[in-house]
Protein backbone atom coordinates (compact mmCIF):
# COMPACT_ATOMS: atom_id res chain seq x y z
CA UNK A 1 0.00 0.00 0.00
CA UNK A 2 1.31 3.41 -0.90
CA UNK A 3 1.20 7.12 0.56
CA UNK A 4 0.58 10.17 -1.85
CA UNK A 5 0.81 13.18 -0.20
CA UNK A 6 -1.73 16.05 -2.13
CA UNK A 7 -0.28 19.00 -2.56
CA UNK A 8 -3.69 21.09 -3.34
CA UNK A 9 -6.28 22.07 -1.78
CA UNK A 10 -9.42 20.11 -1.84
CA UNK A 11 -12.89 21.54 -1.96
CA UNK A 12 -16.14 19.89 -1.74
CA UNK A 13 -19.00 20.76 -4.35
CA UNK A 14 -22.04 21.38 -3.01
CA UNK A 15 -24.45 19.49 -4.94
CA UNK A 16 -26.02 16.33 -5.37
CA UNK A 17 -23.12 14.71 -4.38
CA UNK A 18 -21.39 16.53 -1.55
CA UNK A 19 -21.59 19.36 0.82
CA UNK A 20 -18.96 22.22 0.88
CA UNK A 21 -16.61 22.11 3.19
CA UNK A 22 -12.75 23.82 3.85
CA UNK A 23 -9.82 21.03 3.87
CA UNK A 24 -6.42 21.55 5.05
CA UNK A 25 -4.16 22.87 2.25
CA UNK A 26 -1.58 19.66 2.81
CA UNK A 27 -4.05 16.51 3.27
CA UNK A 28 -2.67 12.62 3.17
CA UNK A 29 -4.57 10.67 0.64
CA UNK A 30 -4.26 6.65 0.78
CA UNK A 31 -4.14 4.28 -1.56
CA UNK A 32 -6.77 1.91 -0.90
CA UNK A 33 -7.07 -1.55 -2.76
CA UNK A 34 -9.33 -3.64 -3.23
CA UNK A 35 -8.54 -7.28 -1.48
CA UNK A 36 -11.07 -9.47 -2.52
CA UNK A 37 -10.83 -11.49 0.14
CA UNK A 38 -14.39 -12.06 1.32
CA UNK A 39 -16.82 -11.34 -1.43
CA UNK A 40 -16.69 -9.13 -4.47
CA UNK A 41 -19.10 -6.41 -2.85
CA UNK A 42 -18.14 -2.82 -3.03
CA UNK A 43 -19.78 -2.00 0.37
CA UNK A 44 -18.08 -4.91 2.32
CA UNK A 45 -15.52 -3.32 4.74
CA UNK A 46 -13.59 -6.03 5.22
CA UNK A 47 -12.35 -5.73 1.27
CA UNK A 48 -10.31 -2.65 1.72
CA UNK A 49 -6.95 -2.24 2.77
CA UNK A 50 -6.75 -0.53 5.40
CA UNK A 51 -10.41 -1.95 6.45
CA UNK A 52 -12.67 0.89 5.42
CA UNK A 53 -15.11 0.51 3.24
CA UNK A 54 -15.71 3.04 0.57
CA UNK A 55 -17.43 6.36 1.46
CA UNK A 56 -16.36 5.98 5.16
CA UNK A 57 -13.64 8.80 4.53
CA UNK A 58 -12.74 12.24 2.48
CA UNK A 59 -9.91 11.63 1.33
CA UNK A 60 -8.47 7.78 -0.06
CA UNK A 61 -8.41 7.03 -3.55
CA UNK A 62 -9.87 3.41 -4.10
CA UNK A 63 -8.53 0.80 -6.23
CA UNK A 64 -9.42 -1.73 -8.12
CA UNK A 65 -6.70 -3.95 -9.28
CA UNK A 66 -4.67 -7.25 -9.75
CA UNK A 67 -7.12 -9.26 -11.51
CA UNK A 68 -9.92 -8.67 -8.86
CA UNK A 69 -13.66 -6.97 -10.16
CA UNK A 70 -16.33 -5.74 -7.58
CA UNK A 71 -19.64 -5.08 -7.72
CA UNK A 72 -21.74 -2.09 -6.36
CA UNK A 73 -25.51 -2.80 -6.10
CA UNK A 74 -26.94 -0.69 -3.30
CA UNK A 75 -26.82 2.32 -1.94
CA UNK A 76 -25.20 5.92 -2.81
CA UNK A 77 -21.52 5.90 -1.51
CA UNK A 78 -19.03 9.15 -1.70
CA UNK A 79 -14.92 8.30 -2.88
CA UNK A 80 -12.55 11.49 -3.51
CA UNK A 81 -10.77 9.36 -6.01
CA UNK A 82 -11.19 5.82 -8.04
CA UNK A 83 -8.90 3.73 -10.21
CA UNK A 84 -9.83 1.02 -11.64
CA UNK A 85 -7.13 -1.68 -13.11
CA UNK A 86 -3.55 -0.44 -12.59
CA UNK A 87 -3.88 1.74 -9.63
CA UNK A 88 0.30 1.55 -9.69
CA UNK A 89 1.28 3.07 -13.28
CA UNK A 90 4.39 0.80 -13.13
CA UNK A 91 4.43 -2.70 -12.79
CA UNK A 92 6.14 -5.73 -13.81
CA UNK A 93 6.16 -7.67 -16.70
CA UNK A 94 3.62 -10.17 -16.30
CA UNK A 95 1.54 -8.62 -13.19
CA UNK A 96 -1.83 -8.63 -13.47
CA UNK A 97 -3.05 -5.38 -13.82
CA UNK A 98 -7.01 -5.90 -15.26
CA UNK A 99 -9.88 -4.59 -12.38
CA UNK A 100 -13.79 -4.68 -13.13
CA UNK A 101 -16.24 -2.31 -11.08
CA UNK A 102 -19.62 -3.16 -12.34
CA UNK A 103 -22.20 -0.51 -10.72
CA UNK A 104 -25.80 -2.56 -10.85
CA UNK A 105 -29.40 -2.96 -9.54
CA UNK A 106 -30.01 1.02 -9.36
CA UNK A 107 -27.16 1.92 -7.18
CA UNK A 108 -25.29 5.00 -7.36
CA UNK A 109 -21.51 5.90 -6.95
CA UNK A 110 -20.01 9.57 -6.56
CA UNK A 111 -16.54 10.13 -7.67
CA UNK A 112 -16.13 14.21 -6.06
CA UNK A 113 -12.20 14.64 -6.56
CA UNK A 114 -10.97 16.62 -9.43
CA UNK A 115 -9.33 14.16 -12.34
CA UNK A 116 -9.98 11.16 -9.36
CA UNK A 117 -11.41 8.41 -11.66
CA UNK A 118 -8.97 6.97 -13.91
CA UNK A 119 -9.74 3.22 -15.98
CA UNK A 120 -6.37 2.03 -16.85
CA UNK A 121 -3.06 3.19 -16.00
CA UNK A 122 0.10 1.06 -16.55
CA UNK A 123 2.39 2.18 -19.38
CA UNK A 124 2.98 -1.07 -20.25
CA UNK A 125 1.74 -2.06 -24.19
CA UNK A 126 1.05 -5.26 -23.77
CA UNK A 127 0.97 -7.87 -20.89
CA UNK A 128 0.64 -11.42 -20.79
CA UNK A 129 -2.77 -13.18 -20.28
CA UNK A 130 -3.27 -16.32 -19.54
CA UNK A 131 -4.79 -17.94 -22.63
CA UNK A 132 -3.57 -15.71 -24.95
CA UNK A 133 -1.60 -17.62 -27.15
CA UNK A 134 -1.00 -15.42 -30.04
CA UNK A 135 -0.44 -12.38 -27.89
CA UNK A 136 -3.40 -10.49 -29.81
CA UNK A 137 -5.16 -8.87 -26.54
CA UNK A 138 -8.01 -11.09 -26.65
CA UNK A 139 -8.29 -14.88 -25.58
CA UNK A 140 -10.34 -16.15 -28.66
CA UNK A 141 -10.43 -18.71 -31.75
CA UNK A 142 -7.06 -17.60 -32.71
CA UNK A 143 -5.42 -18.87 -29.67
CA UNK A 144 -7.34 -22.28 -30.31
CA UNK A 145 -5.21 -22.62 -34.04
CA UNK A 146 -2.14 -21.73 -32.51
CA UNK A 147 -2.38 -24.59 -29.64
CA UNK A 148 -3.24 -26.80 -32.91
CA UNK A 149 -0.70 -26.23 -34.88
CA UNK A 150 1.66 -26.64 -32.04
CA UNK A 151 0.45 -29.62 -30.65
CA UNK A 152 3.32 -32.15 -29.29
CA UNK A 153 6.09 -29.85 -29.40
CA UNK A 154 8.18 -29.15 -26.87
CA UNK A 155 10.28 -26.17 -28.46
CA UNK A 156 7.23 -23.48 -29.54
CA UNK A 157 6.02 -23.24 -26.44
CA UNK A 158 3.50 -20.57 -27.14
CA UNK A 159 0.36 -22.56 -26.31
CA UNK A 160 1.84 -23.96 -23.50
CA UNK A 161 -0.52 -22.81 -20.73
CA UNK A 162 0.03 -24.83 -17.58
CA UNK A 163 4.03 -24.72 -18.35
CA UNK A 164 4.71 -28.25 -18.86
CA UNK A 165 7.01 -28.20 -21.54
CA UNK A 166 4.92 -29.78 -23.49
CA UNK A 167 2.05 -28.58 -25.97
CA UNK A 168 -0.82 -31.17 -24.62
CA UNK A 169 -4.88 -31.77 -23.64
CA UNK A 170 -4.27 -29.54 -20.24
CA UNK A 171 -3.21 -26.71 -22.59
CA UNK A 172 -6.38 -26.91 -24.64
CA UNK A 173 -8.10 -27.06 -21.13
CA UNK A 174 -6.39 -24.00 -20.28
CA UNK A 175 -7.74 -21.57 -23.11
CA UNK A 176 -11.08 -23.06 -23.12
CA UNK A 177 -11.60 -21.82 -19.45
CA UNK A 178 -10.48 -18.61 -20.10
CA UNK A 179 -12.05 -17.75 -23.63
CA UNK A 180 -13.10 -14.18 -23.62
CA UNK A 181 -10.58 -13.03 -21.55
CA UNK A 182 -9.21 -9.04 -22.74
CA UNK A 183 -6.39 -7.28 -22.03
CA UNK A 184 -7.28 -4.12 -20.45
CA UNK A 185 -6.49 -1.86 -18.13
CA UNK A 186 -9.58 -1.76 -16.85
CA UNK A 187 -13.25 -1.84 -17.27
CA UNK A 188 -16.69 -0.04 -15.50
CA UNK A 189 -19.81 -1.10 -16.25
CA UNK A 190 -22.83 0.95 -15.47
CA UNK A 191 -26.08 -1.52 -15.50
CA UNK A 192 -29.85 -1.77 -14.86
CA UNK A 193 -30.59 1.67 -13.90
CA UNK A 194 -27.52 3.14 -12.18
CA UNK A 195 -25.72 6.05 -11.91
CA UNK A 196 -22.17 6.74 -11.82
CA UNK A 197 -20.90 10.66 -11.10
CA UNK A 198 -18.16 11.87 -11.09
CA UNK A 199 -16.16 15.33 -11.51
CA UNK A 200 -13.90 14.28 -14.54
CA UNK A 201 -12.81 10.91 -15.62
CA UNK A 202 -9.94 9.32 -18.09
CA UNK A 203 -11.05 5.80 -19.67
CA UNK A 204 -7.41 4.13 -21.33
CA UNK A 205 -4.99 6.63 -19.35
CA UNK A 206 -1.76 4.40 -20.42
CA UNK A 207 -3.37 1.40 -21.49
CA UNK A 208 -6.63 0.34 -22.55
CA UNK A 209 -9.68 0.85 -20.29
CA UNK A 210 -13.84 0.76 -21.29
CA UNK A 211 -16.43 2.45 -19.43
CA UNK A 212 -20.04 0.76 -20.43
CA UNK A 213 -23.09 2.18 -19.95
CA UNK A 214 -25.97 0.12 -20.63
CA UNK A 215 -29.44 1.41 -22.11
CA UNK A 216 -30.89 1.80 -18.87
CA UNK A 217 -27.82 3.73 -17.19
CA UNK A 218 -26.67 7.38 -16.80
CA UNK A 219 -22.71 8.34 -16.28
CA UNK A 220 -22.91 12.36 -15.37
CA UNK A 221 -19.19 13.88 -15.66
CA UNK A 222 -19.87 17.20 -14.32
CA UNK A 223 -21.27 19.17 -11.16
CA UNK A 224 -24.37 21.42 -10.80
CA UNK A 225 -23.10 23.50 -8.22
CA UNK A 226 -25.69 25.00 -6.74
CA UNK A 227 -23.54 27.08 -3.46
CA UNK A 228 -22.42 29.55 -6.00
CA UNK A 229 -24.76 32.42 -7.50
CA UNK A 230 -25.66 32.33 -10.22
CA UNK A 231 -25.70 28.22 -9.79
CA UNK A 232 -22.69 27.19 -12.78
CA UNK A 233 -20.79 24.04 -13.58
CA UNK A 234 -17.64 23.26 -11.40
CA UNK A 235 -14.84 21.86 -11.49
CA UNK A 236 -13.20 20.06 -14.67
CA UNK A 237 -16.64 17.90 -15.82
CA UNK A 238 -13.82 16.49 -19.00
CA UNK A 239 -14.62 13.31 -19.98
CA UNK A 240 -10.68 12.11 -21.50
CA UNK A 241 -11.02 9.03 -24.11
CA UNK A 242 -7.73 7.99 -24.55
CA UNK A 243 -4.98 9.60 -22.10
CA UNK A 244 -0.62 9.27 -23.22
CA UNK A 245 0.10 7.24 -26.44
CA UNK A 246 3.33 6.34 -28.54
CA UNK A 247 3.21 10.13 -29.78
CA UNK A 248 3.39 11.36 -26.21
CA UNK A 249 7.26 13.58 -26.08
CA UNK A 250 8.22 12.24 -22.92
CA UNK A 251 9.87 8.63 -23.86
CA UNK A 252 12.38 8.45 -21.11
CA UNK A 253 10.38 9.34 -17.88
CA UNK A 254 7.43 6.66 -19.75
CA UNK A 255 8.28 4.21 -22.60
CA UNK A 256 5.91 1.73 -23.48
CA UNK A 257 2.84 4.56 -23.72
CA UNK A 258 -0.10 2.86 -25.24
CA UNK A 259 -3.60 5.06 -24.33
CA UNK A 260 -6.49 2.94 -25.46
CA UNK A 261 -9.85 4.40 -24.61
CA UNK A 262 -13.56 2.95 -25.38
CA UNK A 263 -17.00 4.42 -23.99
CA UNK A 264 -19.61 2.74 -25.15
CA UNK A 265 -22.59 4.09 -24.73
CA UNK A 266 -25.99 2.85 -25.11
CA UNK A 267 -27.71 4.52 -21.97
CA UNK A 268 -26.88 8.38 -21.13
CA UNK A 269 -23.65 10.17 -20.92
CA UNK A 270 -23.77 13.83 -19.69
CA UNK A 271 -20.32 15.50 -19.81
CA UNK A 272 -19.09 19.66 -20.21
CA UNK A 273 -15.78 18.38 -22.87
CA UNK A 274 -15.34 15.14 -24.72
CA UNK A 275 -11.59 14.82 -25.70
CA UNK A 276 -10.84 11.64 -27.92
CA UNK A 277 -7.19 11.26 -27.92
CA UNK A 278 -5.38 13.64 -25.55
CA UNK A 279 -1.96 13.43 -25.62
CA UNK A 280 -0.80 10.87 -29.05
CA UNK A 281 -3.53 8.07 -27.67
CA UNK A 282 -6.31 6.29 -29.05
CA UNK A 283 -9.89 6.77 -28.42
CA UNK A 284 -13.45 6.14 -29.09
CA UNK A 285 -17.01 6.91 -28.36
CA UNK A 286 -19.04 4.47 -29.54
CA UNK A 287 -23.18 5.26 -29.37
CA UNK A 288 -25.72 2.74 -30.60
CA UNK A 289 -29.50 2.20 -29.64
CA UNK A 290 -31.27 5.09 -28.19
CA UNK A 291 -27.92 6.38 -26.66
CA UNK A 292 -27.59 9.83 -25.23
CA UNK A 293 -24.21 11.80 -25.43
CA UNK A 294 -25.09 15.31 -24.42
CA UNK A 295 -21.93 17.82 -24.18
CA UNK A 296 -22.51 21.27 -22.74
CA UNK A 297 -19.21 22.04 -23.68
CA UNK A 298 -16.66 21.08 -27.03
CA UNK A 299 -16.00 17.72 -28.62
CA UNK A 300 -12.16 17.75 -29.00
CA UNK A 301 -10.86 15.40 -31.58
CA UNK A 302 -7.72 17.21 -33.03
CA UNK A 303 -5.94 17.49 -30.39
CA UNK A 304 -2.53 16.64 -29.75
CA UNK A 305 -1.18 17.92 -26.09
CA UNK A 306 3.28 17.26 -25.59
CA UNK A 307 3.23 15.43 -28.95
CA UNK A 308 6.39 14.59 -31.02
CA UNK A 309 6.49 16.42 -34.33
CA UNK A 310 7.38 13.26 -36.34
CA UNK A 311 4.68 12.47 -38.89
CA UNK A 312 4.80 8.90 -38.78
CA UNK A 313 4.21 9.26 -35.04
CA UNK A 314 1.67 11.55 -34.72
CA UNK A 315 -0.18 9.06 -37.58
CA UNK A 316 -0.51 6.52 -34.59
CA UNK A 317 -2.87 8.34 -32.94
CA UNK A 318 -6.70 8.05 -33.85
CA UNK A 319 -9.87 9.83 -32.60
CA UNK A 320 -13.17 7.83 -33.58
CA UNK A 321 -16.83 8.84 -32.88
CA UNK A 322 -18.89 5.98 -34.40
CA UNK A 323 -22.37 6.36 -34.57
CA UNK A 324 -24.54 2.83 -34.85
CA UNK A 325 -28.05 3.33 -36.37
CA UNK A 326 -30.94 6.31 -36.23
CA UNK A 327 -32.31 5.88 -32.40
CA UNK A 328 -29.88 8.08 -30.21
CA UNK A 329 -28.76 11.99 -29.62
CA UNK A 330 -25.54 13.35 -30.15
CA UNK A 331 -24.85 16.88 -28.84
CA UNK A 332 -22.30 19.11 -28.94
CA UNK A 333 -22.87 22.70 -27.11
CA UNK A 334 -26.20 21.92 -25.38
CA UNK A 335 -27.13 24.66 -23.07
CA UNK A 336 -28.12 22.78 -20.44
CA UNK A 337 -30.49 24.63 -18.39
CA UNK A 338 -31.90 27.52 -21.13
CA UNK A 339 -33.45 29.14 -17.80
CA UNK A 340 -29.98 29.47 -16.31
CA UNK A 341 -27.48 31.64 -18.04
CA UNK A 342 -24.02 30.24 -17.48
CA UNK A 343 -21.82 33.45 -16.35
CA UNK A 344 -18.76 31.49 -18.03
CA UNK A 345 -19.97 29.39 -20.94
CA UNK A 346 -17.09 27.26 -22.12
CA UNK A 347 -16.24 26.40 -26.18
CA UNK A 348 -19.00 24.21 -28.04
CA UNK A 349 -17.79 23.48 -30.96
CA UNK A 350 -16.83 20.33 -32.58
CA UNK A 351 -13.35 19.94 -32.74
CA UNK A 352 -12.08 17.27 -35.88
CA UNK A 353 -9.88 19.20 -38.14
CA UNK A 354 -7.26 16.05 -38.35
CA UNK A 355 -6.33 13.57 -40.57
CA UNK A 356 -6.44 11.51 -37.19
CA UNK A 357 -9.85 12.41 -36.75
CA UNK A 358 -13.06 9.59 -37.89
CA UNK A 359 -16.23 10.12 -37.89
CA UNK A 360 -18.46 6.84 -38.66
CA UNK A 361 -21.80 6.13 -38.96
CA UNK A 362 -23.41 3.00 -39.80
CA UNK A 363 -26.68 3.21 -40.68
CA UNK A 364 -30.36 0.86 -39.83
CA UNK A 365 -33.29 1.27 -41.76
CA UNK A 366 -34.05 4.46 -40.37
CA UNK A 367 -30.70 6.13 -41.44
CA UNK A 368 -28.33 7.30 -38.98
CA UNK A 369 -28.30 9.88 -35.02
CA UNK A 370 -26.93 13.04 -36.37
CA UNK A 371 -23.89 14.90 -34.64
CA UNK A 372 -26.02 18.39 -33.80
CA UNK A 373 -23.79 21.47 -32.97
CA UNK A 374 -26.51 22.80 -30.69
CA UNK A 375 -27.91 26.43 -31.86
CA UNK A 376 -28.54 27.98 -28.43
CA UNK A 377 -30.93 30.57 -27.89
CA UNK A 378 -28.72 33.64 -27.16
CA UNK A 379 -27.13 35.21 -24.84
CA UNK A 380 -25.87 31.58 -24.69
CA UNK A 381 -23.49 31.22 -27.61
CA UNK A 382 -23.31 28.14 -29.96
CA UNK A 383 -20.27 26.69 -31.40
CA UNK A 384 -18.85 25.48 -34.81
CA UNK A 385 -18.35 22.28 -36.94
CA UNK A 386 -14.73 22.47 -38.04
CA UNK A 387 -14.41 18.68 -39.84
CA UNK A 388 -11.40 19.94 -42.48
CA UNK A 389 -9.54 16.92 -43.27
CA UNK A 390 -11.37 14.76 -41.34
CA UNK A 391 -12.06 10.74 -42.92
CA UNK A 392 -15.70 10.27 -43.14
CA UNK A 393 -16.74 6.03 -43.00
CA UNK A 394 -20.50 5.65 -43.66
CA UNK A 395 -22.32 1.95 -44.09
CA UNK A 396 -25.93 2.47 -46.11
CA UNK A 397 -26.62 -0.67 -46.70
CA UNK A 398 -29.00 -0.82 -43.86
CA UNK A 399 -31.11 2.18 -45.31
CA UNK A 400 -33.17 1.21 -48.53
CA UNK A 401 -34.91 4.76 -48.44
CA UNK A 402 -33.68 7.28 -50.89
CA UNK A 403 -34.63 10.61 -48.57
CA UNK A 404 -31.20 12.23 -47.69
CA UNK A 405 -29.65 11.87 -44.64
CA UNK A 406 -28.02 14.83 -42.48
CA UNK A 407 -24.70 13.39 -40.48
CA UNK A 408 -23.38 16.62 -39.21
CA UNK A 409 -25.81 19.30 -38.30
CA UNK A 410 -24.28 22.94 -37.07
CA UNK A 411 -26.08 26.47 -36.57
CA UNK A 412 -26.68 28.13 -39.92
CA UNK A 413 -22.66 29.33 -41.47
CA UNK A 414 -20.79 27.47 -38.62
CA UNK A 415 -19.80 24.39 -40.90
CA UNK A 416 -16.25 24.83 -41.77
CA UNK A 417 -13.83 22.36 -43.85
CA UNK A 418 -14.79 18.95 -46.28
CA UNK A 419 -13.52 15.91 -45.17
CA UNK A 420 -9.90 14.84 -46.43
CA UNK A 421 -11.57 11.29 -47.40
CA UNK A 422 -15.06 9.31 -47.41
CA UNK A 423 -15.10 5.96 -47.82
CA UNK A 424 -18.36 3.71 -48.14
CA UNK A 425 -17.56 0.62 -46.49
CA UNK A 426 -20.99 -1.36 -47.95
CA UNK A 427 -22.61 -1.52 -51.05
CA UNK A 428 -24.65 1.59 -51.10
CA UNK A 429 -22.79 4.89 -52.12
CA UNK A 430 -24.03 8.37 -51.95
CA UNK A 431 -23.19 12.12 -52.34
CA UNK A 432 -21.50 13.86 -49.41
CA UNK A 433 -22.92 17.70 -49.39
CA UNK A 434 -21.92 20.53 -47.54
CA UNK A 435 -24.18 23.07 -47.28
CA UNK A 436 -22.74 25.88 -45.65
CA UNK A 437 -25.78 27.91 -45.22
CA UNK A 438 -27.56 26.01 -43.15
CA UNK A 439 -24.74 24.23 -41.90
CA UNK A 440 -25.56 20.46 -42.37
CA UNK A 441 -23.18 17.63 -44.24
CA UNK A 442 -25.75 15.36 -45.58
CA UNK A 443 -26.13 12.58 -48.00
CA UNK A 444 -28.27 12.13 -51.30
CA UNK A 445 -28.43 10.40 -54.42
CA UNK A 446 -27.75 7.12 -53.33
CA UNK A 447 -27.04 4.06 -55.48
CA UNK A 448 -25.42 0.47 -55.41
CA UNK A 449 -21.90 1.11 -56.37
CA UNK A 450 -18.83 -1.05 -55.81
CA UNK A 451 -16.63 0.15 -52.90
CA UNK A 452 -16.33 3.40 -54.80
CA UNK A 453 -13.09 4.99 -53.47
CA UNK A 454 -13.24 8.48 -51.56
CA UNK A 455 -11.45 9.57 -55.00
CA UNK A 456 -13.86 8.61 -57.29
CA UNK A 457 -17.03 10.54 -54.69
CA UNK A 458 -18.36 13.76 -55.57
CA UNK A 459 -18.59 16.29 -52.95
CA UNK A 460 -20.86 18.73 -53.58
CA UNK A 461 -20.43 22.41 -51.65
CA UNK A 462 -24.29 24.02 -51.19
CA UNK A 463 -25.17 26.60 -52.05
CA UNK A 464 -23.57 26.56 -55.31
CA UNK A 465 -21.71 29.62 -54.81
CA UNK A 466 -18.31 29.02 -53.32
CA UNK A 467 -17.59 32.32 -52.27
CA UNK A 468 -20.11 31.95 -49.36
CA UNK A 469 -17.99 28.77 -48.57
CA UNK A 470 -14.92 30.96 -48.80
CA UNK A 471 -16.08 33.46 -46.35
CA UNK A 472 -17.54 30.99 -43.71
CA UNK A 473 -14.31 28.82 -43.79
CA UNK A 474 -11.85 32.17 -43.22
CA UNK A 475 -14.32 33.73 -40.08
CA UNK A 476 -14.48 30.43 -38.50
CA UNK A 477 -10.70 29.89 -39.24
CA UNK A 478 -10.58 33.32 -37.18
CA UNK A 479 -13.05 31.71 -34.47
CA UNK A 480 -10.71 28.47 -34.37
CA UNK A 481 -7.30 30.41 -33.60
CA UNK A 482 -8.76 32.17 -31.04
CA UNK A 483 -10.42 28.85 -29.10
CA UNK A 484 -7.08 26.99 -30.01
CA UNK A 485 -5.01 29.88 -27.92
CA UNK A 486 -7.71 29.77 -25.32
CA UNK A 487 -7.59 26.43 -24.34
CA UNK A 488 -4.09 25.67 -24.90
CA UNK A 489 -2.73 26.15 -21.34
CA UNK A 490 -4.91 24.01 -19.72
CA UNK A 491 -4.06 20.92 -21.81
CA UNK A 492 -0.21 21.96 -21.02
CA UNK A 493 -0.70 21.03 -17.63
CA UNK A 494 -0.12 17.49 -16.80
CA UNK A 495 -2.39 16.03 -13.86
CA UNK A 496 0.60 14.49 -11.77
CA UNK A 497 -1.41 12.65 -9.39
CA UNK A 498 -3.23 10.21 -12.02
Amino acid sequence: MSTQRIASRLTFFGSCLVAVAALCGHCFAVNVYFDGSTSSDFLEATNWTPEHAPGSNAFDVYAIDDGLSSTLSSGSPLVNGLRVGSADKTHSIGDNHFGRLTITSGASLGVFGTNALAIGRENQTYYPVAGDYNQNTVVDAADYIVWRDTLNSTTDLRADGDDSGTIDQPDYAYWRSRFGNVVRGGEIDVTNGSTLNSNGILVGERTKGVLSIDATSTVNIRIWDTTVVPNQFGGTEDIRIGGYGPAYDDFGAEPGLNGNGLVDVRGTLNAKDAYVSEHGSTGEIRLSGTGKVNLNGSLHMDFCGNCVSDPAILALRSSTVSIVGSGGTFAVGLDPDPMVVDPAPPPRDLLAASTTATLSFTADAGGVTPIVVAQNVLPEPSGTAYINGAKLVVNLDAYTSSAPLTLISAPPLQLVGTFGSVRFTGTRTATVNYDVASGKVFLNNFHVGSGLSSSSIVMVPEPASLTLLSVAAMCGSCVFARERRRRQPAFEELRGGL
